[in-house]
């Protein structure tokens, strides 16, 4: 019994007080009925543990503000909407509240200040809206180590939510439902040290409507190699942000990190690279469900630009409108210098990308492969209508139709890789190019052509589907209907390489000069395996035209109506 006795005296139970706008100190505080008139009464009564309930209305002034909530619960009892602490304007106060202790704030508008919250504590926010703080939303310092916020509201904050300049002891921060409206940055962690292990955001509206505004999200962590940090995005959007540098929308650095971004939507963002979403460091991405809509870069990369050690995967995402006006890859920019680097496309669209070369991407050296993608309407002034590589690319069951560009309309390719190019199961249709390859422009490497269509595609110059200038191996397939003035099929300037051709039909192509077929020139070498030419077209060689070029062929069937015109 007194072992009961006792154990019931140690017990100590957390109290309730109120405040409303219509209270009186001099009142109990402890119920609705009889609440103080401001919170620092409240406080001075409370202790850690102690729930704080504040009547709807307006609360300002010193009793107010720049307060410290040490092991407080602060809840509005009619929401954010109707619960407001406000500071001065002339006069900001370094923050409206300091928490510690574990605080944490319900149901509450914090409005006019330097800094909203400053967090030394684990907490958690929910309902809370902050606006017009010329520095920070919420400040997460030196004790906020896991920091949870649910239904947030941001407006005209410098930083919507910021950690400190060093010494942070961040290790997880999630945020789930929120709105982010004009504010410089949306969220920057920036300054986190090696303890950081997650980041998780879903369901946030980051608006950045505001011409001081840079970065939705900027998020940096190189502080470990060791660590892996885990970025999680999802089911949010970002829009309408402007930065002259570079990504505009989410910017991810870290030495060692893992993101998934899920159903998310990236539109109207503009920058130099990386508008939407620009990657660096070593961070294994996954994109999901995704799309990126009309964002604008100046340099590279409009929507998404991906760079050092940073492996990228898509799936069924969209990339359309989106537009560089002076470099590459108006869909996508891949800049990592390592060869071992992946970047891999399942079942994505393409639509209507810009720039001067890869209108939808420009892969310079990470190593791609593409799955079921479609590519449409994509426009580069310069090469690769949809796509221009550098590097080992795999495209399989895909398509590209009425692509455009000056070289290349659909694909340009001038890769070193021994492995080359390897195309299989596509389709190219209705595409075109100002000058030569009306689908596919070969500059260098090996291109091996598998099963594919290549159709109705149009060069102003030479080579209507193909014009190559290196090794070319085409394996089974049908070149068909694709016009150009020279090589209404292929134009073939390859040496020293040699072009393969094994189970190809030739039909209905036709060339203004020579070569309906192809046409093959300098000194070029073609072989012939079971190869079919049938209704094409040319002023010479309207199966094929050979100018000082070597053909060998077996097993070829060429109709009555082409003939063969070779000089050498």
């Amino acid at each position: 019994k007194l072992l009961v006795f006792l154990a019931f005296c140690s017990l100590t139970f957390a109290n309730t007080w109120y405040i409303s706008p219509f209270g009186s100190n001099s009142n109990s505080g402890t119920s609705p009925t009889s609440p103080f008139f401001d919170l620092s009464t409240a406080l001075h009564h409370a202790a850690v543990g102690d729930t704080v309930r504040v009547a709807s209305g307006y609360y300002s002034g010193s009793v107010n503000t720049y307060l410290t909530l040490s092991g407080i619960s602060l809840i509005g009892t009619a929401g954010s909407g109707s619960t407001v602490f406000q500071g001065t304007s002339t006069s900001r106060v370094q923050y409206i509240f300091r928490l510690t202790d574990g605080s944490t704030i319900q149901g509450i508008t914090v409005s006019t200040a330097e800094t909203g919250l400053e967090l030394k504590t684990s907490s958690t926010l929910r309902d809370v809206a902050l606006k017009d703080m010329t520095t920070n939303g919420v400040l997460l310092a030196n004790g906020a180590t896991t920091v949870a916020m649910e239904k947030m509201t941001f407006s005209n904050c410098d930083d919507g939510i910021s950690d400190i300049g060093s010494g942070s002891t961040l290790k997880t921060l999630s945020i789930s439902g929120g709105l982010f409206e004009e504010c410089g940055n949306g969220i920057s962690i920036t300054s986190s040290s090696a303890s950081l292990t997650n980041i998780t955001i879903a369901d946030a509206d980051f608006n950045g409507a505001l011409e001081s505004s840079t970065k939705a999200v900027y998020l940096y962590n190189q502080a470990s190699s060791t660590t892996t940090v885990g970025y999680q995005i999802e089911n949010s959007t970002i829009r309408n942000y402007d930065y002259g540098i570079t990504g505009a929308g989410i910017y991810l650095s870290a030495a060692q990190a893992e993101a998934n971004i899920v159903n998310c939507n990236f539109f109207n963002n503009s920058c130099s690279s990386g508008c939407g979403l620009y990657v660096d460091g070593n961070i294994d991405v996954y994109i999901g469900y995704t799309e990126f809509l009309d964002n604008l870069a100046s340099s590279s990369g409009a929507a998404l630009y991906a760079s050092s050690d940073s492996t990228i995967t898509l799936y069924k995402s969209v990339f359309k409108g989106n537009t560089v006006t002076g470099g590459g890859g108006g869909g996508a920019y891949l800049s990592s210098s390592s060869a071992d680097v992946q970047f891999v496309v399942h079942d994505c669209e393409f639509i209507s990308n810009s720039a001067a070369s890869g209108g939808a991407l420009y892969c310079p050296y990470q190593n791609v492969q593409i799955y079921g993608s479609a590519f449409r309407e994509n426009t580069a002034t310069n090469n690769g209508g949809a796509i221009s590589t550098s590097t080992r690319t795999e495209i399989t069951n895909s398509t590209f139709s009425k692509n455009t560009a000056s070289l290349g309309g659909a694909f340009y390719v001038s890769s070193s890789s021994v492995e080359g190019v390897s195309i299989s199961t596509s389709n190219f249709t209705a595409n075109s190019a100002g000058q030569d390859g009306g689908a596919v422009y070969q500059a260098s490497g090996t291109i091996q052509i598998k099963g594919c269509l290549l159709s109705s595609n149009v060069a102003n110059d030479n080579g209507g589907g193909i014009y190559t200038e290196s090794a070319l191996n085409i394996i089974g397939g049908n070149i068909t209907q694709n016009e150009a003035t020279d090589g209404g099929g292929i134009y073939i300037d390859s040496y020293p390489s040699s072009v393969n051709m094994k189970f190809v039909t030739f039909e209905d192509n036709n060339a203004s000069g020579n070569g309906g077929g192809f046409d093959c020139v300098d000194n070029a070498g073609v072989f012939l395996n079971y190869v079919s030419f049938s209704e094409n077209a040319g002023a010479k060689g309207s199966a094929y035209y050979c100018n000082t070029c070597s053909v060998t062929s077996s097993k070829v069937n060429i109709d009555g109506n082409n003939e063969v015109d070779c000089k050498s």
